[in-house]
């Protein structure tokens, strides 16, 4: 492999490795997010419990 002069590719590897950080917690706080609205309690099926 040549050696990259310009630093481009270490550059590039870089801002890979920073966005693929900044994705994975993202990921993960959505995830939290979209299990709380799927274990919401106010909904309807709870509501019909509570009227008999």
């Amino acid at each position: 492999m040549a050696y990259d002069w310009d630093g481009k590719r270490t550059r590039r590897l870089k801002m890979v490795r920073f966005v693929g950080a900044l994705a994975i917690p993202a990921l993960l706080f959505g995830s939290a997010i979209a299990a709380l609205q799927l274990t919401d309690t106010v909904g309807l099926a709870v509501r019909t419990v509570h009227l008999r």
